[in-house]
């Protein structure tokens, strides 16, 4: 069985805002490593364009989809997560940035993990193993949900 590790990374941005540079640096890191990687920016000021979504979605046939937030984009992005989870049922979703490593037991409620911590090496390990979990439970800076609810390592190192 192939696993698809091709990967989108979504971000957010709001009218005449700079990006921000996390994200980039994610991408960067991937993009190095020969990873099949997207980044897609999403205003967070107009109204989810569900059909844009759905199509963009079902075109690239991602494997993983990693979604960077703040708290302020908390809802957002569970909304967004719920659409995509329609669109594409297979494929594993983790979130990173502020918010999940502030409140990873709240955040694990709506994804398959969480990157707590710095992002650029832990967003690679969740894409390269995410058919592992055992594996990724190992890992500092991955938070999973476990028979008991959420779980959450350490952060990770910077």
């Amino acid at each position: 069985m192939d696993i698809n590790r091709k990967f989108l990374l979504i971000t957010y941005v709001w009218d005449n805002d700079l990006r921000t540079i996390g994200p980039l640096y994610i991408y960067a890191n991937a993009k190095k490593q020969n990873m099949d990687v997207q980044l897609l920016y999403i205003n967070v000021t107009k109204e989810l364009n569900t059909d844009a979504l759905r199509e963009y979605l079902c075109e690239n046939n991602f494997g993983v989809i990693g979604i960077g937030l703040k708290t302020m984009n908390y809802a957002y992005s569970i909304h967004l997560t719920e659409e995509i989870k329609k669109i594409l049922p297979a494929a594993f979703i983790f979130w990173g940035g502020v918010h999940p490593t502030c409140m990873p037991e709240e955040c694990l409620q709506h994804v398959d993990c969480i990157a707590i911590g710095e992002g650029e090496q832990v967003d690679i390990d969740i894409v390269n193993h995410y058919e592992d979990i055992d594996f990724l439970s190992k890992l500092d800076g991955i938070g999973l949900k476990n028979s008991d609810g959420a779980s959450s390592s350490e952060l990770a190192d910077k």
